[in-house]
């Protein structure tokens, strides 16, 4: 088993709250997919270098069990996040679990 973190910037780049319904939709795609997600909501910052510029965000993340029998296509998901929340870069971070 897999499990996978998604890690969602909270604003755009104008410090604007991104909008909801791309993080809804991501919801609803991963439940019809996983049979359900986990959603983060603490308060978590985000720092990045790029350059001689930093950036800082705050993030939320989605979290899903994978049995690996779905054949979801995860990088379809990451190029289409990318592209809705107007990011260079989607953090999706997986890990081999064993569940008890």
């Amino acid at each position: 088993m897999r499990e996978y973190e998604i890690y969602l910037p909270t604003t755009d780049n104008a410090g604007q709250p991104v909008d909801e319904h791309i993080i809804s939709e991501t919801k609803a795609e991963l439940t019809k997919a996983f049979g359900g997600y986990t959603h983060l909501r603490q308060r978590s910052e985000g720092v990045w270098r790029v350059g001689r510029a930093t950036f800082r965000d705050e993030v939320t993340i989605l979290r899903v069990i994978d049995d690996e029998r779905t054949r979801f296509d995860w990088g379809k998901l990451k190029a289409k996040l990318e592209r809705a929340l107007s990011q260079e870069s989607v953090l999706i971070v997986v890990r081999s679990i064993d569940v008890l």
